[in-house]
């Protein structure tokens, strides 16, 4: 999916939740909606785990403050990546299971990104694609 149609499929799901009984689910009231302009995006990561035969693939999402932009330069994506690559291999299959350390790691994610872009830029970190799997690269 290109930046157009990835900035248009955030559009609609901002603007248009899905409708549960009466109108509205519980879950949408919840939502605090930002226009796609102010999402950070990354390429798949796909990282081996520690102590493990298998890889992490994760998609994630920053969602940034109103006042902060996401074009930053290839210089700091760079880094960025380098820093989360680093996040994500040093925890093994069995860690990554666990909802706390998925938490932790979202921390994690936000203080690396944080340090880049200035206190209060970044306001969630979202995993949209989080599966660990058998690497088949290996030679065993």
């Amino acid at each position: 999916m290109n930046r157009k149609g990835a900035a248009l499929f955030y559009f609609i799901l901002a603007f248009f939740p899905a409708a549960g009984p009466a109108g509205c689910s519980p879950a949408a009231k919840s939502l605090s909606y930002v226009s796609a302009g102010n999402i950070l995006e990354f390429e798949t990561f796909l990282v081996n785990l520690k102590q493990s035969d298998r890889l992490l693939k994760a998609d994630i999402r920053v969602v940034l403050s109103p006042d902060a932009s996401p074009l930053i330069s290839q210089a700091a994506r760079f880094a960025l990546r380098d820093q989360i690559i680093d996040i994500f291999g040093a925890n093994s299959h069995e860690d990554i299971q666990r909802p706390e350390v998925k938490l932790r790691l979202k921390r994690e994610i936000q203080q690396a990104v944080t340090a880049q872009m200035g206190d209060g830029k970044v306001k969630h970190v979202y995993f949209v694609g989080f599966v660990s799997v058998k690497d088949s690269f290996s030679c065993d």
